[in-house]
């Protein structure tokens, strides 16, 4: 992804672009593959995620729109749904099949960072600058009762067992939670800047 309003596909043993760009109206701050490989979601400062087949020259399938910035997108783990975080204070769970909400707006009172599924696709984590990271049902959109007890966080993601959620944040901190519980399992992982 690229400042210059491009994703671009790059063949991995050869470094070629392997289709035309994948184009945007504003930066593009992340792409994401399906699970499956078959779709690609890239996410802009242009307020739009758009998700294309794999196979560029087929096109873009449909886009999602925020009111401002979109940071993130991140799929499901059965590819059914993909997350998105944004700079209009909201995480949203779209379908994959045809690009319409899942849930209502998951709200923040600051910028969305990141917005990812728990590895069961049961809940979405997701971070603003303004408030602990949330736990959310990913089917209803209903906060789930787990405090994470620190703010300004960055990014943050599940162990591949989902027991386990670490975040890292501008406190210069990473952190390691109880996903059930919220409860640190271990003191912070201080570093010399923003994690």
């Amino acid at each position: 992804v690229s400042d210059d309003r491009t994703a671009r596909l790059w063949s991995i043993t050869s470094g070629r672009a392997m289709a035309a760009p994948l184009r945007h109206g504003g930066a593009v701050t992340s792409a994401a593959f399906s699970p499956d490989g078959k779709s690609i979601a890239t996410t802009s400062r242009d307020g739009l995620m758009r998700l294309w087949e794999a196979q560029p020259e087929r096109g873009q399938m449909f886009s999602m729109v925020h009111e401002n910035s979109v940071e993130q997108a991140s799929f499901s783990p059965d590819g059914h749904a993909i997350a998105t975080a944004g700079w209009d204070g909201t995480a949203r769970v779209w379908s994959a099949t045809d690009g319409q909400p899942l849930t209502p707006p998951l709200s923040y009172a600051d910028q969305v960072q990141s917005a990812v599924f728990s590895p069961d696709g049961a809940s979405v984590i997701a971070t603003s600058y303004s408030s602990p990271a949330r736990l959310w049902d990913a089917a209803t959109g209903t906060l789930r009762p787990v405090e994470l007890a620190q703010d300004r966080v960055r990014a943050a993601a599940f162990s591949p067992d989902g027991r386990r959620i670490i975040t890292g944040s501008n406190d210069n901190t990473a952190r390691i939670f109880d996903a059930v519980t919220g409860r640190p399992l271990a003191p912070p992982l201080v570093h010399a800047a923003a994690v």
